[in-house]
């Protein structure tokens, strides 16, 4: 892989956590 752009990288990086969120979330009004 070749070296990330550190603003990409961030911006990942939130989107993975903002998903993980989302997915949390749905589960838990779901239950």
């Amino acid at each position: 892989m070749t070296h990330l752009n550190p603003a990409i990288a961030v911006t990942l990086f939130t989107l993975k956590k903002q998903s993980i969120l989302i997915e949390g979330r749905k589960a838990l009004t779901a239950s």
